[in-house]
């Protein structure tokens, strides 16, 4: 291997390291929340905490943060009802760029 991945692929600290980010810029920029430190896995984005403009700026962050681009079809609303789908799926793109 050819040293650590800066955006976690899944993998123990790494893996914290996408959750940090995902979940701060939800609590801050989403819940108007000082930090992310009080969002969860279970956090509801849709029909929860983020209307579809919420989500827009969320995808548009995720993908200058993480250096990912989203189809149409990885945009859909089963991939952004909590936070852990967003989580799940920022890991499967990170994965499937090294691969």
């Amino acid at each position: 291997m050819s040293g650590p991945d800066p955006f976690g692929l899944g993998h123990g600290r790494a893996s914290d390291e996408v959750s940090r980010k995902v979940r701060s810029f939800i609590g801050t920029e989403l819940m108007s929340l000082e930090d992310g430190s009080s969002v969860t896995a279970q956090t509801k984005l849709l029909r929860g905490v983020a209307d579809s403009l919420g989500v827009m700026n969320l995808i548009l962050y995720l993908q200058e943060e993480f250096r990912v681009t989203f189809t149409e079809i990885e945009a859909a609303p089963e991939n952004f009802r909590t936070v852990g789908d967003v989580e799940r799926l920022v890991r499967r793109k990170l994965l499937s760029r090294t691969s």
